[in-house]
């Protein structure tokens, strides 16, 4: 896998800052490590560019996120905010969160991104990062 070369396709494409699924996929690759050290600050950053510009992953990334007290503060009152701004933007991984975590509580909760977590669009881009499966 050519991290490196997928790296240099999204800054491309996020140059600008127009591309909200360029944008939320670099946060992706500074949550994950990939091809960069893992700054999960870095990856907040690019994942609330990404909301702005509407994508609702990045609402959901944001609340896993709060949910772990990773560059949040860990916060499940401010995780459910984020699943519910995701939930209301058609993202089915905030639905799925979100409903996890009024089913069985914080104490009960674990990350869950879905079905999916990776890069969202990346084919769309040129970019073969693969998708990886559970949570």
């Amino acid at each position: 896998m050519d991290y490196r070369a997928a790296f240099e396709q999204l800054i491309t494409a996020a140059d600008g800052g127009n591309d909200g699924y360029a944008l939320y996929n670099l946060g992706i690759m500074y949550l994950k490590g990939w091809y960069v050290a893992r700054d999960p600050h870095q990856a907040l950053h690019y994942f609330k560019r990404a909301l702005e510009r509407g994508v609702g992953a990045a609402a959901n990334a944001i609340g896993v996120l709060a949910a772990h007290g990773e560059a949040l503060p860990g916060d499940f009152t401010a995780a459910a905010r984020w699943f519910e701004k995701g939930a209301n933007m058609s993202d089915t991984d905030s639905i799925f969160n979100m409903g996890t975590l009024y089913l069985h509580g914080a104490s009960g909760w674990v990350v869950l991104w879905g079905g999916n977590w990776g890069l969202h669009m990346g084919r769309r881009r040129g970019v073969t990062l693969p998708r990886q499966h559970g949570g």
